[in-house]
């Protein structure tokens, strides 16, 4: 199942009824790290309200586009955000901007679209209330999408045993992440199912050009052999 082909997520089966034991799930956690938190993501639309004017006579009217460029430093300065140093902050990307028709025209509507991801310190209802207090009168927000952030205890044995077989087969200890993405991993944690994240060497997600690097799938792909081999043991013993 992709998004990409039948828009449809790695979750879209739960609600077929199937129950799995544990997913593990390549959508995080680069070149073998291991995902402990993954930030939640709130879409938003902005749309913002001003005054036809002529361009001549700017005073007349009430430009939009400005009023949208407030908005967004009050909403952007709502947040201590995320570098590249310290990513686990929150993150704010200006996606789509639309707006104006012509040079000497005072545009009276413009609308944004906007990409906020957070970690467990927010939740999304608070990520909300903080973008419709620094919206301002003049701009309407539209929520689009809001997911939840996801984690998972360091010291479960599930991750504990994914752990050891990366251990066992790279040869070192895997690292413990905290993911600037988000997957659909919080779709089976909100139904109490184990997620593990990880996956292969890889980059230029969403970009030209996405790659992937053959070698290290296949390691993937006998890590998660013997892991499920382990699982189904450890179902066995009574887990």
């Amino acid at each position: 199942i992709t998004e990409r082909t039948v828009k449809k997520g790695d979750s879209s089966f739960l609600n077929e009824g199937y129950v799995p034991r544990v997913t593990l799930m390549p959508d995080g956690g680069d070149h073998f790290e291991i995902v402990l938190i993954e930030k939640g993501v709130v879409w938003f639309e902005l749309t913002a309200k001003g005054d036809w004017a002529h361009g001549s006579r700017p005073w007349l009217g009430k430009n939009a586009i400005e009023v949208m460029m407030s908005a967004l430093d009050r909403i952007k300065n709502s947040f201590e955000l995320a570098t590249a140093d310290d990513p686990e902050n929150v993150s704010m990307n200006i996606g789509h901007i639309n707006g104006g028709d012509a040079y000497n025209v005072v545009p009276n509507r413009v609308t944004c679209w906007v990409d906020i991801r957070h970690t467990p310190t927010h939740t999304s209802d608070q990520i909300i209330e903080i973008i419709h207090a620094a919206a301002g009168e003049d701009v309407d927000v539209n929520v689009t999408i809001a997911v939840p952030s996801f984690s998972v205890d360091k010291n479960s044995e599930m991750i504990r045993l994914m752990q050891e077989v990366m251990k066992e087969h790279l040869g070192m200890d895997p690292v413990l992440q905290v993911s600037c993405g988000a997957s659909d991993a919080i779709r089976f944690a909100e139904q109490n199912i184990p997620v593990v994240i990880t996956k292969p060497h890889c980059g230029g997600h969403h970009a030209d050009p996405e790659w992937l690097d053959m070698k290290s799938t296949m390691d993937l792909y006998q890590i998660y052999e013997k892991y499920i081999e382990r699982f189904v043991k450890l179902i066995k013993n009574g887990l």
